[in-house]
C-alpha cells in the first residue's frame, strides 16, 4: 500500500460514552463506517480536482502549473482513483494502493532504483539554440513516452546539466538541429502535499453521522 491515514473512532469522546450507554461495542458502528468511509474517498477526490491539500492549501506542483493541469491529476488521476477506505479494527482507514502516495505525502527525495539517472521531459519549442526547447511538447512526454521510447539518443552536457538528446529526423527548418528530450538527474526532491485524510470539516461530518446513528439506538430503549 502506498500510504495509510487512519481515523480513530475511538478519539470521539461523546461517541465512545454514548456506545457505552447503550450497551453497544464499536462494531454496532459498521452501518455509519460504510456511509464515512464511503464519503472521505469523495472528499478526498473532490479536494485533489480543486487542487489543494487536507488543509485547504494549494498543492504544490510547477509541472501542473507548466501543464494547466490539475495537480497530482486530480480526482480521476493515479492519486484520486488509489484512494480506498477499510476497517482497522474499531478505526475507519484511508490509503491509496498508489505506490507514489507516500512519495508525494511526504516530500521525499527521489533517486533512481534501476536506472543511472531520473528523466525529465523537457518542454520543446525552436530548435538546437533554445537548448531543451526542440522535440515533443511536455503534454506529449506526459502521457507516457519515455526515455527507452526513443531511438539513436546521446548525452550531452550543456552548462553543467545533462541531456538525453536526439538528432532531428525531421526536413525543412528544423533538419539536422538536436532535440533536447530529457534532463537527467540523479536525485529530486518532491514537494511535499499531505494530499490524503481527515480534515476537521471531516471529523465533524463524521461526528454527525455517528450521532444521528446512535439516535435510533436511543429511540428504540
Amino acid at each position: 500500500m502506498g500510504l495509510h491515514s487512519t481515523f480513530e473512532i475511538s478519539g470521539l469522546r461523546d461517541v465512545q460514552q454514548r456506545v457505552a450507554r447503550l450497551g453497544l461495542q464499536m462494531k454496532d458502528l459498521k452501518r455509519p463506517n460504510g456511509f464515512i468511509g464511503a464519503e472521505m474517498v469523495k472528499r478526498n477526490r473532490a479536494r485533489l480536482d480543486r487542487g489543494v491539500d487536507v488543509s485547504g492549501a494549494p498543492l504544490a506542483s510547477t509541472l501542473s502549473k507548466k501543464l494547466g493541469v490539475a495537480p497530482l491529476g486530480g480526482g480521476h488521476g493515479l492519486f484520486g482513483k488509489s484512494i480506498k477506505w477499510t476497517l482497522a479494527g474499531s478505526d475507519l482507514e484511508l490509503f491509496s494502493t498508489f505506490i507514489g502516495a507516500g512519495v508525494a505525502y511526504r516530500g521525499d527525495t527521489i533517486v533512481p532504483k534501476v536506472k543511472k539517472y531520473l528523466t525529465i521531459p523537457l518542454e520543446a519549442r525552436g530548435g538546437s539554440e533554445a537548448r531543451g526547447r526542440a522535440g515533443l511538447t511536455l503534454e506529449d512526454n506526459r502521457t507516457g513516452r519515455r526515455a527507452l521510447h526513443y531511438k539513436d539518443t546521446f548525452f550531452l552536457r550543456v552548462n553543467g546539466k545533462l541531456f538525453l538528446v536526439q538528432k532531428d529526423k525531421r526536413t525543412g527548418k528544423n533538419a539536422d538541429k538536436l532535440r533536447f528530450l530529457f534532463l537527467l538527474v540523479t536525485r529530486m526532491k518532491y514537494p511535499k502535499n499531505e494530499w490524503l485524510g481527515f480534515s476537521g470539516a471531516d471529523l465533524e461530518m463524521a461526528a454527525g453521522v455517528y450521532g444521528k446513528h446512535l439516535d435510533t439506538f436511543e429511540d428504540k430503549k
